[in-house]
């Protein structure tokens, strides 16, 4: 509102910038469910206060694969596939790509 009264012209670009805006939220390092749940209830406050729009992903669990595929240089997907980092991101990416 603020920029409206200001400079009409420039809040109209940012209304026109913001509407285009298609907001995708992943959690990360999530250790139970009450974490997870945090995803979608941020997800429904920025639709609510901001009128924006965002989908939530999913949540990316905690988990010692992360630890060690760094320490050990390695790529979580490729060299630890089943650990559940790797399966929620799994997870994450293809509601990503059906949302598209």
């Amino acid at each position: 509102d603020r920029v409206g009264r200001a400079a009409p012209e420039e809040a109209e670009k940012m209304r026109s910038a913001v509407e285009k805006l298609d907001l995708r939220l992943v959690m990360n390092q999530v250790r139970h469910g009450e974490e997870r749940e945090m995803g979608e209830r941020i997800a429904d406050l920025v639709r609510t206060h901001f009128g924006l729009r965002m989908e939530f992903l999913g949540a990316v669990e905690e988990d010692d694969a992360v630890r060690e595929s760094l320490l050990q240089n390695k790529i979580l997907m490729a060299d630890f596939p089943s650990s559940p980092a790797a399966r929620s991101l799994h997870r994450a990416a293809d509601r990503f790509l059906r949302s598209l």
